[in-house]
């Protein structure tokens, strides 16, 4: 990277070089040239967070940015103006920051400046009435993270292990506090904490250097703190953890959920590297320590997890475990015993570059999506304060050894300071005495080599469709821009194939693809992907199987290899078939814990009964015991035999691809017509309640039939969806902004060839069922009686085409919709062809098409509450 460059001078004119600026006033400016795509993403770093609150003040960071898009016009038309170009708004609050986030299309540039410099330096007047209406809406946000195991078990949680420091708030903070805010509450935090001289302000993408800079200094450069800006909290002290503690909560919930962590430092102690590789080891991958002895040899959990989670002041060491809760006492039993033995065990080399390797994979995969790569140079640069970060990082992630990884675990993971909750079914009967007892007792291959740092190599190349011979079509994307492969091999079939009597069994069949072959266990199989930081994956939708892998491209002939032994040679095994049986189940014990996870489950089963679209994707908990070995055998046989694409993107030679297609299974040319889905049946029957016990919030889906992706009026419901979408769609603005119904609401658009539909979502109170509906409904009449503003349409169409390039960026995005294209029979150009559409689609075309579609005697309401 460059060293920091003068204000007065331009941003260089380097495509490959991040330089790093201050203006006079303070504020930072780092910019990085990638002419990749025609977009351009802008970040605005902020030291301000929950991290920097007073006690009485828990939430205001939060609520801030929320209130950051109300207020004067300019402001509070920020959504609108920057969704009007087709691009996107969002923003984050951290306990140690707030980032405001543009994605534009390169022309828009200047507008994404302006409009981050009113988020970050003129923000306007705070209007009591939006207020109100904001903490509403807040509130609506909390209560909703307490129907959220995961989220609320780490709220548990974190009041443990950074008691006595600010971190021990939720980000959001509490019901008493944000009911308490008044505007001028605001304003003072305003004033305290938003100055240039606290900011970083980073720009990545497809920009000219000297006109950038101008724009930037005439943006950012003239406002000037009015006082010192003020640290945060104090580092927590690790020497004073607290001693062991835990704590039990009860809910309906069907699973059990238990978190542990340790408290660790924070994120620039020179622990961080260490603590991030045993994670790692621990439990950051399927062929982690404790993923297989937990999950695969004992059995006891549905999943496990540990990550290191590194905060400016604090960090934890966060272990995650999902099971029955039965189970619960048995995995502590086994837990607390190896954690005791921990400090004794021998870490590997292979273990440790596998880890090594993941890691530094990981920093360099963000670099496929400028947002990715524009949000990881902002971090580093944010908390670190060097252009030079990253590479420091790595270079001391490679010195890690496992002496370093012995003095962490002695540091860090003792028994003696952890702190536990565990979130219960009501009718467990469990103390804290019966866990912290065992606690108290417990205190008497080669991985290859890591390549040095690589370079971007420019060379894109347009789409080709190869003609294998076979009962299959292949097409090669050649990106030579990172040194990665994406493939994507999907047949037809999946739950086409199956009998109503045998749901769940495709899902079933890829889950136990992956789990083992004639010559190789799953434990075999996730340490050779670990070890070349693959991924290799196989999943069962309604209409097809896919098997979809990621790698760096030097390893191409290494995992074609696996993936051919696991086509050729599964062992559907009795013991790795009963432990997919039993991970299934637990998936759709979880799903039912979650709100959005029964309302997918229920939705297609409700919609489309007696058709193979209304299957449970999962099946049945019940029925998946009857599920054998020789059933997946069968079905597998079948399943192989279907018409295939084949998908490649990336860093590949085309030819090596086409010579391996050539081996794939069947041989016979296939009969594409006849795989042609008819057009399911709808239920008669058009709404469905679904009980929602001790949740505080209640959800509403309305849903209208429409055409599927082949009918002409694609174009026109594609930019329907995308007026109702997004922060000034008009569903946000009428439900949520004006009428305060719920936090969520949004359009949600589902379609294959043969069908489709178009549904609005609500998540609000049990109350609030009623007046949403009424709210759908104005929002309906809106629409088809021609409310609608050529602005509007203007904003969809952009919308539609920045998302086109924005979800491409990454190998896999480009591959799977490839693959999807062709095995649909829709030609590669369907998407562009789709845009070219849309440009000239007239605003009577989607008032007709509202007319014929959003039709309240066909659609269909799902209801989940109490």
């Amino acid at each position: 990277m460059s060293a920091q460059t003068p204000p007065t001078e331009p941003i260089p004119d380097d495509p490959l070089t991040p330089t790093l600026a201050t203006l006079p006033n303070g504020l930072q400016v780092l910019a990085l040239q990638d002419h990749r795509f025609p977009l351009i993403a802008m970040r605005l770093y902020i030291h301000a967070g929950a991290a920097y609150e007073r006690d009485e003040e828990a939430g205001i960071s939060h609520l801030l940015e929320h209130m950051a898009f109300k207020g004067e016009a300019e402001v509070a038309n920020a959504a609108q103006r920057i969704e009007d170009v087709g691009g996107a708004l969002n923003a984050a609050t951290g306990y140690d920051h707030t980032v405001y986030m543009v994605d534009v299309p390169s022309s828009e540039w200047a507008l994404g400046l302006e409009v981050l410099a009113d988020l970050g330096l003129n923000q306007g007047e705070i209007l009591e009435d939006e207020l109100e209406t904001e903490k509403q809406v807040v509130l609506s946000e909390l209560e909703r993270n307490q129907d959220h195991p995961r989220a609320r078990m780490f709220e548990l949680l974190q009041q443990r292990v950074w008691a006595g420091t600010p971190y021990q708030r939720p980000v959001i903070g509490y019901r008493e506090t944000i009911q308490g805010f008044a505007a001028q509450d605001i304003r003072d935090y305003l004033d305290r904490l938003y100055h240039p001289q606290a900011m970083l302000l980073v720009v990545c993408g497809d920009f000219q250097p000297r006109v950038l800079s101008k724009q930037i200094m005439d943006q950012f450069g003239t406002r000037f703190g009015t006082q010192a800006v003020l640290p945060r909290a104090g580092d927590v002290d690790v020497g004073n953890a607290n001693a062991p503690g835990m704590c039990i909560e009860r809910t309906s919930w069907n699973k059990a959920y238990l978190g542990i962590g340790f408290l660790t430092p924070g994120m620039n102690s020179v622990w961080t590297p260490a603590l991030e590789v045993l994670s790692y080891i621990l439990g950051g991958h399927r062929s982690s320590r404790w993923y297989m002895r937990y999950k695969e040899e004992l059995g006891v959990v549905d999943d496990i997890s540990v990550e290191s989670i590194q905060l400016e002041g604090a960090g934890m060491l966060l272990v995650q475990v999902q099971m029955e809760a039965d189970q619960v006492l048995d995995f502590w039993k086994h837990w607390v015993r190896d954690l005791a033995a921990l400090p004794q065990a021998e870490f590997t080399s292979e273990e440790l570059e596998r880890a090594k390797l993941n890691l530094e994979d990981g920093l360099l995969q963000t670099k496929e999506t400028l947002a990715g790569l524009c949000s990881k140079l902002g971090y580093f640069q944010f908390f670190d304060g060097q252009v030079q970060a990253e590479e420091r990082y790595v270079h001391q992630l490679q010195r890690i050894s496992a002496r370093d990884m012995q003095e962490t675990i002695q540091g860090f993971l003792r028994p003696d300071r952890l702190q536990a909750c565990c979130i219960l079914p009501e009718q467990t009967e469990l103390t804290e005495a019966d866990f912290l007892s065992m606690v108290h007792g417990s205190e008497s291959g080669n991985a290859p080599e890591v390549s040095g740092r690589r370079t971007r190599r420019a060379g894109r190349e347009e789409p080709r469709i190869v003609d294998v011979g076979t009962q299959g079509k292949m097409v090669v994307q050649v990106d030579r821009t990172l040194p990665y492969t994406a493939l994507d091999l999907s047949f037809l079939g999946g739950d086409m194939l199956i009998s109503p009597q045998e749901q769940g069994l495709s899902f079933l069949l890829a889950k136990t693809l992956m789990r083992g072959t004639a010559a190789w266990n799953a434990a075999r199989i996730q340490s050779f992907l670990s070890s070349r930081a693959a991924s290799l994956n196989a999943h069962a939708g309604r209409d097809q199987l896919a098997v979809a892998s990621k790698f760096p491209s030097r390893f191409t002939g290494d995992m074609t290899g696996m993936i051919s032994e696991i086509l050729a040679r599964p062992a559907f095994g009795p013991e790795d078939t009963a432990k997919a049986v039993a991970e299934q189940q637990a998936q759709i014990a979880a799903m039912t814990d979650h709100p959005m996870g029964t309302l997918s489950r229920e939705v297609f089963p409700f919609l489309f009964p007696g058709h193979f679209l209304g299957y449970y994707m999962l099946g049945r908990s019940d029925e998946l015991s009857g599920y054998t070995p020789d059933r997946l055998s069968r079905l597998w046989a079948r399943q192989k035999e279907c018409p295939w694409v084949l998908s490649v993107c990336g860093d590949c030679d085309p030819k090596q691809f086409e010579e391996w297609a050539a081996t794939l299974p069947g041989q016979a040319q296939a009969d594409w017509q006849a795989w042609k889905v008819p057009a399911p049946r709808w239920n008669e029957q058009r709404t469905l309640h679904l009980p929602l016990n001790d949740r505080q919030q209640a959800h509403l889906l309305v849903v209208f039939p429409i055409p599927g992706l082949a009918h002409a009026s694609n174009a026109a419901i594609s930019l329907l969806k995308k007026i109702l979408a997004g922060q000034n769609g008009i569903l946000f603005r009428e439900l949520r902004d004006r009428r305060g119904l719920g936090y969520t609401v949004a359009p949600m658009l589902w379609r294959i060839p043969q069908v489709g539909f178009l549904a609005f979502y609500i998540g609000t109170t049990p109350g609030g069922v009623e007046p949403a509906k009424e709210g759908f409904a104005q929002v309906v009449d809106m629409v088809q009686e021609g409310q609608l503003t050529d602005r509007d349409l203007i904003r969809a169409q952009r919308l539609l085409e920045v998302e086109y390039y924005r979800e491409r960026q990454a190998l896999g995005g480009r591959c799977g919709e490839a693959a999807d294209l062709l095995i649909y029979d829709l030609g590669l150009d369907y998407f562009q062809s789709m845009l070219t559409q849309s440009r000239g689609t007239k605003m009577e075309e989607i008032q007709a098409a509202a007319r014929e579609y959003l039709d309240w005697d066909r659609a269909y309401s799902i209801v989940l509450s109490d």
